[in-house]
């Protein structure tokens, strides 16, 4: 061996402990990083893990790392292993989309000619993502190029009964299966196949409902599983009412009937602990309302009912014992942030953060004792989860000024210290908040 060579060897042993102590430091950032393979996050609550992010980081604008256009629609974003997927429709075809956490980097689309907008979001399992399509066809594609492994058309194969304004509901894993709300109390498919294992009866033809618009009788939430007793159960609602379901089987837990069915549901229920709480209902006499239910002896039994809160499509998030909703949404006239006691329904305060009056949406997730909201024409703010008083740490436009139409229902998303807001022409903003 040569003097040079010698020479060279501890040169590249320096380069590699360099490059091993920076690959330990960007695990040990990758595991202070949470998944979002779901919508609502992965216990579908609107709860994120994360710790590593800045809640000031809004102060002075927001820091936009990437935009992308992904299309028009209402679809969401999944992250999952520093991909982000959604859906939109461009050029009357829905596109699925495949992107870099880091860069917006295209890593795959997939083009459907034949299957019209998603309004659900994307969910993504250990090899594949499921998206709903608007008309009920449900989409398996290969997580890591993008090519469709089978597609099924809900309604035609398994006799469905779509909702007025088609499927919004988001698929849910769980086991080897497909969770969907459909019909009446969900439904379950193989999430190697997509063959039907097992489903619920259908509505009936004639469904009466408070509001004067049609109702088909099925809704447009997302399934939620909670265990109990060692058992799995999904949630789902419907004109029946709210309905608890065995998820290996489909068998019926419980049912909470509805005092008055007003049509539609779309904020998912929230689950903590042995209590379920309601974001829309109304009372018997056409008062809008939410409702608390506790688990008492495998039933649902109503512990309140309280006129403080009822929100129109925006699912609440419950941080310590308190519950963060939006009161009112785009059907009603007026859109505020609320936050009730979980154990009495009373109202601890609200905060007018629509940008106009008239119809208007508030969306909203949380993380480590923060709430991250959004408004409908993109002013996101993080504010802390404090059931004392409205408390505001940074706020920001998404859009940094810019004049074009905003309608942003979906939730914020925070996953690997980026928070990801979707518009419904189709921009796609990615603000960096790491520290």
């Amino acid at each position: 061996m040569s003097i040079r060579q010698s020479a060279v060897i501890p040169l590249l042993l320096q380069i590699i402990f360099v490059f091993s102590i920076a690959g330990c430091r960007n695990n040990v950032a990758q595991n202070n990083a949470f998944d979002w393979p779901q919508r609502r996050g992965p216990e579908n609550n609107g709860i994120s893990r994360e710790t590593n992010w800045n809640p000031r980081s809004l102060d002075g604008g927001p820091r936009v790392l990437w935009t992308m256009n992904v299309g028009s629609g209402y679809s969401d974003v999944a992250v999952k292993n520093g991909r982000v997927y959604t859906a939109g429709m461009v050029k009357g075809a829905l596109v699925v989309w495949c992107l870099r956490e880091d860069s917006g980097r295209v890593i795959w689309k997939n083009r459907v000619k034949d299957v019209i907008e998603s309004q659900s979001t994307p969910t993504v399992g250990a090899t594949s993502v499921y998206v709903l399509s608007k008309g009920g066809v449900l989409l398996c594609l290969n997580a890591r190029n993008g090519r469709l492994q089978w597609r099924k058309d809900i309604v035609s194969a398994y006799g469905v009964v779509p909702p007025i304004h088609g499927f919004a509901g988001s698929p849910v894993l769980e086991g080897k299966l497909v969770i969907l709300n459909a019909n009446t109390a969900g439904m379950a498919l193989d999430q190697e196949t997509g063959a039907l294992v097992w489903t619920s009866e259908k509505p009936p033809a004639k469904v009466l409902s408070f509001f004067v618009e049609p109702s088909s009788g099925t809704d447009y939430s997302t399934p939620v599983i909670y265990e109990e007793e060692g058992n799995r159960f999904g949630l789902f609602t419907s004109c029946k009412g709210l309905s608890s379901v065995e998820v290996e089987t489909g068998k019926r837990n419980w049912l909470h009937v509805w005092d008055l069915y007003h049509g539609f549901q779309v904020p998912d229920p929230v689950v903590v602990g042995d209590k379920v709480f309601i974001a829309a209902d109304f009372t018997s006499d056409g008062y809008r309302a939410c409702t608390l239910l506790q688990i008492l002896d495998g039933k649902p039994v109503a512990q309140w009912k309280s006129l403080e809160l009822c929100s129109d499509i925006s699912s609440p998030v419950i941080v310590d014992g308190f519950i963060y909703g939006c009161n009112g949404g785009p059907n009603y006239n007026t859109a505020y942030l609320r936050c009730l006691d979980l154990e009495t329904g009373r109202l601890k305060w609200e905060e007018h953060l629509s940008s106009r009056s008239g119809k208007d949406s508030i969306s909203f997730i949380a993380a480590d004792g923060k709430l991250i909201i959004l408004n409908e024409k993109g002013i996101l703010s993080i504010a802390e989860a404090n059931p004392a008083m409205y408390q505001e740490i940074s706020r920001g436009d998404v859009l940094l000024g810019k004049k074009m139409i905003r309608k942003f229902w979906m939730p914020p998303v925070l996953s690997g210290g980026r928070i990801y807001c979707r518009n419904l022409p189709g921009e796609l903003i990615c603000i960096d908040v790491r520290r």
